[in-house]
C-alpha cells in the first residue's frame, strides 16, 4: 500500500482511537450494568431463556426481537463466556458503523462533504453518548444501528436486495426499524424506480412486516405488535416535547457551530407555529421529568438544577427544547427549500414518527434511530470550525463521555 492510499484510510484511526483508549482505561471488565444483566442472561441460556422472559410481567413489553441473543449466544458458546468478549463485539460494531456512515456521507453527492468535515459529523455520532454508551455495553442497539447504516449504504450503490436484508436483519434485531425498509419503498416510489425487480423487493418487505409481526404476536402476546401500538399508554409516554428536547440536547454539538443557520426568520416562524405544543400537558410532562427523568443527559440536567432552584428545572428543559425545535425546522424547511426529498430525509422522518407515535415508552436511548439521518441532513452547508477548535471540541467530548461513564459506574446501585 502506497503512502497516498495509507493516508487515505488514516480515517480509521480516528475512529478506533476513542474505543482503544477506553478499552485500555477499563479493559471492558466492570461489572454488569442496568440492562446488561437482563441481556446476559438471556444469552447465558438462549432460547429458552427468551422464551420464558416474556412470562414475566415486568419485561412484557421490552423484550427486542431475538437477533442480538442468537449472534452473542452463538459468540458466547464459541470464546467462552467472559463479559469483556461480549463487550468488545458491540466495540467492533460500533467501530464498524462509524465507518459505514463515514463512508455514506463521503460517498453521497448532494452533500458535497470535505473528508475532514466527513469525520468530524462522524466523530459527533462516535461520541453521542447513548452511541458510545451502546458500543461498550451488552445491549442491542449497536447492532440494529449498524444493519441500519449498512442498509442505506448499499441502497445508495443501487443493491437492493442486500439493502433488503440489512432492513430485515435490523428489524430481527430491534423491532422499532421497522420503518427502514418502509422508507426505502418510499423512495423508490417517490422517484419512480418501477423496475420489476424493485417492485418485487417492494412487496417482499411489507409481506415480510406483516408476516413478522404476525408470528410473534402467535409467539406471545408480550411482544410483536404490542410494542408499538398501546393506546391507552399514548397519552402518558408519546410526548412530542420530550423527543423534541432529546433533539435540542444530543444535536447541540453540531448546531452549535451552525447558530446562524438555525436562527433564520423562516426557522423562527416554524418554531413560533410549533410553540403551542409546548404547553400541551406541561404540568404533568415536567412533572414526570423531575420524579423519574427519562435518560443519561436528562437527568443530569434535573440533578444539576436541583442544586439551585426548582424553576431552573423548567427554565433549561424550555431551552433544549426550542433548541430541538429550530433543529427541526432547518431539517423540515431544508427539504422544501431545495425541492429534494432525499433517503436521509425519509428515513428520519419516519424514524421521528416510529419514536413520536408507535414505541410505548420513550427514552432518550431511541434518539439512535434518529440521530445519523438527523446529522446528515444537518451537515448541508455545514461550515467546519478550525482545525484546532474542532480537535479540542472533539477531545472536550471524549472526555465527557469518560467521566459520564465513571459516574454511571459509581453512582449506579448493582443490577445483579
Amino acid at each position: 500500500m502506497n503512502l497516498s492510499a495509507l493516508k487515505n484510510k488514516s480515517y480509521y484511526l480516528f475512529f478506533s482511537l476513542p474505543f482503544l483508549i477506553f478499552i485500555a482505561i477499563t479493559g471492558l471488565n466492570f461489572r454488569l450494568m442496568k440492562d446488561e444483566c437482563f441481556f446476559y442472561r438471556i444469552i447465558e441460556s438462549f432460547p429458552s431463556s427468551y422464551l420464558q422472559a416474556h412470562n414475566f410481567e415486568s419485561l412484557r413489553y421490552i423484550i427486542p426481537f431475538p437477533g442480538y441473543f442468537i449472534m452473542q449466544s452463538f459468540l458466547y458458546k464459541l470464546l467462552g463466556s467472559a463479559i469483556w468478549q461480549l463487550r468488545m463485539v458491540n466495540i467492533i460494531l460500533g467501530f464498524i458503523t462509524i465507518v459505514i456512515f463515514f463512508r455514506i456521507m463521503r460517498g453521497n453527492k448532494l452533500l458535497q462533504l470535505n473528508r475532514g468535515t466527513a469525520i468530524f459529523i462522524s466523530l459527533i455520532l462516535l461520541l453521542n453518548p447513548y452511541f458510545f454508551m451502546t458500543s461498550y455495553l451488552i445491549y442491542s442497539d449497536i447492532l440494529a444501528l449498524c444493519f441500519s447504516v449498512l442498509a442505506v449504504y448499499f441502497y445508495a450503490k443501487n443493491r437492493y436486495l442486500v439493502c433488503f436484508i440489512f432492513c430485515g436483519l435490523a428489524i430481527f434485531t430491534r423491532q422499532a426499524y421497522l420503518f427502514l425498509p418502509i422508507g426505502f419503498s418510499l423512495d423508490i416510489i417517490i422517484k419512480n424506480r418501477f423496475k420489476l425487480g424493485n417492485i418485487v423487493l417492494f412487496i417482499a418487505a411489507f409481506s415480510a412486516l406483516v408476516l413478522g409481526t404476525l408470528f410473534f404476536v402467535s409467539l406471545s402476546n408480550h411482544t410483536g405488535i404490542n410494542y408499538f401500538l398501546i393506546p391507552s399508554a399514548f397519552s402518558r409516554y408519546a410526548s412530542p416535547n420530550r423527543l423534541i428536547i432529546s433533539v435540542g440536547i444530543y444535536s447541540l454539538p453540531l448546531v452549535i457551530f451552525q447558530l446562524p443557520e438555525l436562527l433564520k426568520i423562516r426557522n423562527l416562524l416554524f418554531v413560533l407555529a410549533l410553540s403551542p405544543f409546548q404547553f400541551i400537558n406541561a404540568n404533568t410532562q415536567l412533572g414526570f421529568f423531575i420524579d423519574i427523568g427519562w435518560g443519561v443527559a436528562s437527568n443530569t440536567i434535573i440533578n444539576i438544577t436541583h442544586l439551585t432552584h426548582q424553576p431552573m428545572v423548567n427554565i433549561m428543559f424550555v431551552l433544549f427544547w426550542l433548541i430541538g425545535a429550530f433543529v427541526i425546522a432547518q431539517v423540515v424547511l431544508m427539504a422544501f427549500i431545495d425541492r429534494e426529498i432525499n433517503i436521509f430525509y425519509i428515513q428520519f422522518l419516519l424514524a421521528f414518527i416510529m419514536v413520536l407515535f408507535l414505541t410505548w415508552y420513550f427514552s432518550e436511548r431511541y434518539i439512535l434511530l434518529i440521530l445519523p439521518w438527523l446529522l446528515i441532513l444537518l451537515s448541508k452547508n455545514f461550515k467546519m470550525p478550525a482545525r484546532r477548535l474542532a480537535v479540542g471540541f472533539v477531545v472536550f467530548l471524549y472526555l465527557l463521555n469518560i467521566t459520564g461513564f465513571y459516574l454511571f459506574v459509581l453512582l449506579s446501585p448493582r443490577s445483579c
